[in-house]
Protein backbone atom coordinates (compact mmCIF):
# COMPACT_ATOMS: atom_id res chain seq x y z
CA UNK A 1 0.00 0.00 0.00
CA UNK A 2 1.16 2.94 -1.14
CA UNK A 3 -0.02 6.70 -0.46
CA UNK A 4 0.36 7.93 -3.53
CA UNK A 5 1.58 7.43 -7.24
CA UNK A 6 5.33 7.89 -8.24
CA UNK A 7 4.79 11.33 -9.29
CA UNK A 8 2.43 12.76 -6.92
CA UNK A 9 3.22 14.06 -3.45
CA UNK A 10 1.51 12.58 -0.34
CA UNK A 11 -0.57 15.76 1.23
CA UNK A 12 -1.17 16.85 4.76
CA UNK A 13 -4.42 18.05 6.32
CA UNK A 14 -4.00 21.72 7.57
CA UNK A 15 -7.23 20.98 9.74
CA UNK A 16 -5.52 17.80 11.62
CA UNK A 17 -2.01 18.07 10.67
CA UNK A 18 -1.78 14.39 9.32
CA UNK A 19 -1.19 12.76 5.95
CA UNK A 20 -4.34 12.64 4.16
CA UNK A 21 -3.59 8.61 3.89
CA UNK A 22 -2.91 8.59 6.77
CA UNK A 23 -5.97 10.21 8.15
CA UNK A 24 -8.10 7.59 5.55
CA UNK A 25 -6.37 4.53 7.25
CA UNK A 26 -7.10 5.63 10.80
CA UNK A 27 -10.83 6.16 9.88
CA UNK A 28 -11.19 2.76 7.69
CA UNK A 29 -9.28 0.81 10.42
CA UNK A 30 -11.75 2.47 12.80
CA UNK A 31 -14.82 0.88 11.01
CA UNK A 32 -15.75 3.53 7.70
CA UNK A 33 -14.06 0.79 5.52
CA UNK A 34 -16.09 -2.16 6.60
CA UNK A 35 -19.03 -1.87 3.36
CA UNK A 36 -20.43 -5.12 4.04
CA UNK A 37 -21.24 -4.23 7.58
CA UNK A 38 -19.78 -7.05 9.03
CA UNK A 39 -17.91 -5.80 11.68
CA UNK A 40 -14.91 -6.88 10.45
CA UNK A 41 -12.31 -4.37 8.03
CA UNK A 42 -10.65 -6.28 5.64
CA UNK A 43 -7.76 -5.78 3.30
CA UNK A 44 -9.78 -4.81 0.19
CA UNK A 45 -12.39 -2.90 1.82
CA UNK A 46 -9.57 -0.65 3.56
CA UNK A 47 -7.88 -0.45 0.22
CA UNK A 48 -11.14 0.90 -1.67
CA UNK A 49 -11.72 3.05 0.92
CA UNK A 50 -8.59 4.80 1.39
CA UNK A 51 -8.11 4.92 -2.17
CA UNK A 52 -11.32 6.97 -2.52
CA UNK A 53 -11.46 9.01 0.01
CA UNK A 54 -7.89 10.07 -0.11
CA UNK A 55 -9.26 11.51 -3.72
CA UNK A 56 -11.79 13.12 -2.01
CA UNK A 57 -9.61 15.04 0.21
CA UNK A 58 -7.01 16.16 -1.81
CA UNK A 59 -9.55 16.75 -5.03
CA UNK A 60 -7.75 14.33 -6.84
CA UNK A 61 -4.56 15.51 -6.52
CA UNK A 62 -3.30 12.56 -4.55
CA UNK A 63 -3.85 8.86 -5.76
CA UNK A 64 -3.06 5.91 -3.18
CA UNK A 65 -1.70 2.62 -4.67
CA UNK A 66 -1.80 -0.84 -3.43
CA UNK A 67 -1.05 -4.34 -5.12
CA UNK A 68 -1.30 -7.98 -3.63
CA UNK A 69 -0.17 -11.38 -4.96
CA UNK A 70 -2.53 -13.36 -5.91
CA UNK A 71 -1.57 -16.07 -3.44
CA UNK A 72 -2.35 -13.76 -0.44
CA UNK A 73 -6.39 -14.42 0.26
CA UNK A 74 -8.52 -11.33 1.29
CA UNK A 75 -7.79 -11.30 4.84
CA UNK A 76 -9.11 -9.53 8.09
CA UNK A 77 -7.10 -6.61 9.47
CA UNK A 78 -9.76 -5.04 12.11
CA UNK A 79 -12.72 -5.69 14.18
CA UNK A 80 -15.51 -2.97 15.21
Amino acid sequence: MCSSLGREYSLESPATRAGFYTLALVEGLSGKADFNRDGVVHFHELDVYTRLRVRELSRGRQNPTSSRPETVRLFPLAKR
